[in-house]
This record gives structure tokens, C-alpha cells and sequence, in this order.
């Protein structure tokens, strides 16, 4: 009886801490923002992916969020184009502004960064670089809500290695492989995409892979995305030899134990889909390249 009136303590316990535990408000709209370029700059704010506040290069180019100072910021989440750019994050110090950190620079096109509890804070892009941001939300304290993603880098080591023709491929072709393998299984799964066509696809495929669990940076390849019905024909617009050196490296960098790929007739017959399953072959099977890593199946 004594265990089970403890083990109902704790569990009150637990319940009671997670209930108390406070959400971090998006506190956005407090902030005032000025920069030393202010063409669009509404852009940043505005919940529009598709319009990005990209600013050209200038040595005195920073963007700066002021708060009250009763509701100081302490996060920030940042949504880049395809090709962040390496950003020193500024702290106001009561004379000026510091260093704190930098973002950008991690190539991940949604990223997070905590903070200390800010009034004022400054975005200044390192070296004279271009500002490629669409989107900047500001977060109180408290508990990330959670749709803000906060990546990981691109595990080291991938149990599964699922290589994806397109953004939507990996739950329409592949069911609950991610969810199951990542949140059931606890395996690391890593989705690498042939392509991505287009920058609305890639901030809709990171959403989709958060949703489903991911929290490892995805692998994103640089293949055009143009429709093909025919392997050869698919395999004529990439190069089959630009797409086996390519997968080779992945495979070699990550270590798979499984690599998972599109049926070989592409489901409804895209020739994209059909590269995708098709270069596992030649690679795992046939050893066309010489592979530090082999995969067990």
C-alpha cells in the first residue's frame, strides 16, 4: 500500500509540474523593429514565407527588435530562404551592443536561437552577407510551444536512410515509416530529398518532418526538379552518374544500417522516383562504387 500511495504522489507530482509549466508567448507584435535597410522590412513579420526580407549586400546592415522592459525576449526563431546566411545575434548591454551568438550559419533554414531575456537585441550579418530572412518571431520565457522547430544537426549515424524523390513523397509512397521507426521504434531515420523545387516546398517539408517526429536536419541533394516518365529520361536530366556519386557520399557520411527508396517502377511511373530506387542498386547491390559504409539491407 505504501508503494502504491508513492508511486501516486509522484504521479500527482509529475502531473502537477507539467501543468504548471508555463508556454512561451509569441510576443512578436511588442517588438519594434528598425533597421539600417528598411525596404520591406514589414516582410518580416507579415506570416509570409513566399516574401523574404532579402536585403542586398551592406557593411552596416542589422536588423534591431526593442521590447518593453517588462516583457524582455528570450528566443528567437528565424526562418531563412534555401541559403541562410551567417549572422551575428547582438545583446544590449546598457551602453551598446555584444556579441551573444550566431546563427545562420548552420545551413538550417528554420532555427532557434534562446536568449537571455533581452530588451534590445541586434541581427548584424557577418562579413557584409545578404540578410536572407522571411520570417522573425520573437518568444517569451517558458516552454518552446511545439511547432517552433528547433533542428538538430544532420545525425552522424542513421539507422534507416530514407531517400525521398520529393517533399510529400515520404508520407504518400511511404506511410508511417517516419513516425513509427522515429517515435515508436526510437530509431534515427534520415530523409534525404533528391529535390525540393521550390522554397514554399522546403519550409512545407521541414513542417511535415517536425510534425512527424524528425528532429535531425533532413539532407536536402541540389537535383532540378523536372517531371520524367522514363528512368533514362530521368536519369538524363541529373546525370547517372552525378546521382550515384552523390547517394554514395550520403551513404558513406551517414552509415545507414537500411536504406529505403521509391518502388523501382516509381509508383505511377515518374522517372524521378524511379532514379531514386533504381541508384540503391547499382550502389548497395552491385558495388558500382567503392562504398566505405554497407548498408545491411
Amino acid at each position: 500500500m505504501k508503494r502504491l500511495m508513492l508511486c501516486l504522489t509522484v504521479l500527482l507530482l509529475l502531473t502537477f509540474g507539467c501543468a504548471c509549466a508555463e508556454e512561451a508567448a509569441d510576443i512578436t507584435g511588442q517588438c519594434k523593429f528598425t533597421a539600417s535597410y528598411r525596404d520591406k522590412l514589414f516582410r518580416l513579420t507579415d506570416g509570409k514565407r513566399n516574401q523574404p526580407f532579402e536585403v542586398p549586400k551592406k557593411r552596416d546592415m542589422w536588423v534591431e527588435g526593442t521590447l518593453p522592459e517588462s516583457s524582455p525576449a528570450f528566443g528567437l526563431y528565424l526562418t531563412w530562404t534555401s541559403a541562410p546566411t551567417p549572422t551575428s545575434v547582438e545583446i544590449w548591454n546598457g551602453t551598446g551592443f555584444e556579441p551573444f551568438a550566431v546563427c545562420g550559419d548552420r545551413g538550417l533554414s528554420h532555427e532557434y536561437v534562446a536568449l537571455p531575456g533581452a530588451a534590445r537585441f541586434r541581427l548584424s550579418p557577418l562579413e557584409g552577407r545578404e540578410m536572407n530572412l522571411t520570417e522573425l518571431q520573437v518568444f517569451s520565457a517558458g516552454d518552446l510551444p511545439g511547432w517552433v522547430q528547433d533542428w538538430q544537426p544532420t545525425a552522424a549515424k542513421a539507422d534507416i536512410l530514407l531517400v525521398s524523390a520529393h517533399p510529400d513523397d515520404e508520407y504518400i509512397f511511404f506511410g508511417g515509416l517516419i513516425p513509427f521507426y522515429t517515435a515508436v521504434r526510437q530509431k534515427q531515420v534520415t530523409v534525404c530529398y533528391l529535390t525540393y523545387a521550390s522554397e514554399e516546398r522546403l519550409h512545407e517539408l521541414l513542417d511535415g518532418l517536425w510534425t512527424a517526429g524528425q528532429r535531425q536536419y533532413p539532407v536536402l541533394l541540389p537535383f532540378r526538379d523536372l517531371f520524367s516518365r522514363t528512368l533514362d529520361k530521368g536519369y538524363a536530366i541529373w546525370g547517372r552518374d552525378a546521382v550515384l556519386d552523390t547517394l554514395a557520399d550520403v551513404i558513406n557520411r551517414l552509415q545507414p544500417e537500411v536504406v529505403v527508396a521509391h518502388d523501382l517502377q516509381g509508383e505511377y511511373g515518374h522517372g524521378a522516383h524511379r532514379v531514386s530506387g533504381d541508384a540503391c542498386l547499382p550502389l548497395i547491390r552491385d558495388s558500382e562504387r567503392a562504398l566505405s559504409w554497407q548498408p545491411k539491407k
